[in-house]
């Protein structure tokens, strides 16, 4: 056997991840390769040349154990603490709709244990799962969120299924699933779409309208916003040294964006909303009563809150979309505060995260799983206080409900297994 075959199955017996292995091989060869060919040039044999760049790295147990520290996965344990906190936190909306007896406490704490479990089992998995096998199957998973919703318009006209206030429901086991299932399929399928340079924009663009139209039958308007800001953020990301085509594209969403407006106030109910928020008081009547409540429930919280209520509801949705009432009623502002700290902190994580990852398809990942999770988040708590009109917007692992937390769970999931790989992608030790 020769030295540089010898030398390099002694570091590789340091490095225990399999998935360095290969990574580690190649780059230690290149550098071998390139000291033989200076010592070659500086009139050596083949065979001397290879015993002096051997020789020239140094030693490899110590090398073999400073490379295996660089590239081992890594566990973001600040995000998974966080992850931690916020389902820990997400069984308080259970505890009080236990003490209320509200549709029957029991079977709802019962019912937030399994939701949780499985989002926690859902995130260890997604960690420990490659994020970079996917990297190819884009269509795989589009076509699955555009079969998902051409199932649904099915529901939504009784062939099969059931429909709950109108909008499509599947049942899976225990859970009860809306269309929004259809996001986590989407969300991987457009971050593996934007790293592929092979597919043009007309092709981007004709993909989006396709499972826009579909989104626009079946879905919620609230879903379909979330859906839209996170392709546009992704593509703008994608985009963002391109000047003109930011340009175009900022021209092009905000012209889009009037239109829909314009659209949604077209629909009784959302100008009903909508004018609810702009004037409570004088459309109490159409829907400025639930912006009233609010105001008056959130008034009366004060920072420490109030006894477990002995009835429900406080506030309609009291575990769902406005959850936050709930809870700044029952524990307090300083309690609230502390809450949306803790969220907040998942976005800090989340930004710090991807200013350590080069890879453009990780990069992706985060980018979307940001906006995932941004958009519900600030918007929840902005409705909560007055500040935008209330549309069904869930809190982050503290609403109550299968479909968010599955959700949730995979982003934060994607992001720890892009984190776990970031040293895999791209060696800077100083050979």
């Amino acid at each position: 056997m020769n030295e540089r075959k010898s030398f390099l199955q002694q570091v590789m017996s340091h490095i225990r991840s399999k998935e360095a292995k290969k990574l580690v091989a190649m780059e230690l060869d290149y550098h071998m390769e390139e000291a033989i060919k200076d010592w070659r040039e500086k009139g050596l044999s083949e065979e001397e040349a290879e015993k002096r760049a051997v020789k020239q790295m140094g030693n490899p147990d110590t090398l073999g154990m400073k490379l295996n520290k660089l590239h081992r996965p890594k566990i973001d344990w600040n995000l998974l603490l966080l992850f931690a906190l916020a389902i820990g936190l997400g069984f308080l909306p259970a505890v009080i709709a236990q003490h209320t007896g509200y549709s029957s406490g029991y079977s709802f704490f019962y019912n937030k244990i399994k939701v949780i479990t499985v989002g926690a089992v859902i995130v260890i998995l997604f960690m420990l799962f490659d994020y970079r096998k996917v990297k190819s199957y884009g269509w795989i998973f589009y076509g699955i969120g555009c079969l998902i919703l051409i199932l649904a318009g099915m529901v939504s006209l009784n062939v099969f299924g059931t429909t709950i206030n109108g909008w499509p429901y599947f049942v899976l086991g225990p859970f009860l699933l809306n269309t929004s299932i259809t996001l986590p399929f989407f969300y991987i399928a457009w971050a593996c779409f934007f790293q592929n340079e092979k597919i043009k924009l007309w092709m981007l663009a004709i993909q989006f309208f396709i499972s826009f139209a579909l989104l626009v039958q079946v879905s919620t308007l609230s879903f379909i916003v979330m859906y839209s800001l996170m392709v546009f953020i992704m593509f703008i990301w994608k985009v963002r040294k391109e000047k003109k085509v930011l340009l175009f594209t900022g021209m092009v969403a905000m012209g889009l964006s009037m239109v829909g407006f314009l659209i949604v106030l077209t629909n009784s109910a959302q100008k009903a909303r909508f004018l609810g928020f702009l004037n409570p008081h004088k459309y109490r009547e159409a829907a400025g009563y639930l912006n009233l409540q609010i105001e008056k429930i959130m008034s009366q919280a004060g920072w420490f809150g109030h006894a477990l209520p002995k009835k429900d509801p406080i506030v309609i949705e009291p575990y769902t979309d406005l959850v936050f009432v709930t809870l700044t009623y029952v524990y307090g502002w300083l309690f609230s505060i502390a809450l949306v700290v803790i969220l907040a902190g998942f976005l800090f994580r989340i930004v710090q995260i991807c200013k350590k990852i080069h890879d453009p398809f990780g990069q992706q990942i985060i980018i979307g799983g940001l906006t995932i999770y941004a958009v519900p988040l600030v918007y929840n708590i902005l409705m909560t206080i007055g500040l935008l009109p209330i549309a069904g917007f869930s809190l982050p692992f503290i609403s109550y409900g299968f479909t968010p937390v599955f959700t949730f769970s995979i982003v934060i999931g994607a992001i720890l297994s892009v984190y776990r790989r970031k040293g895999l992608i791209q060696s800077n030790v100083n050979l």
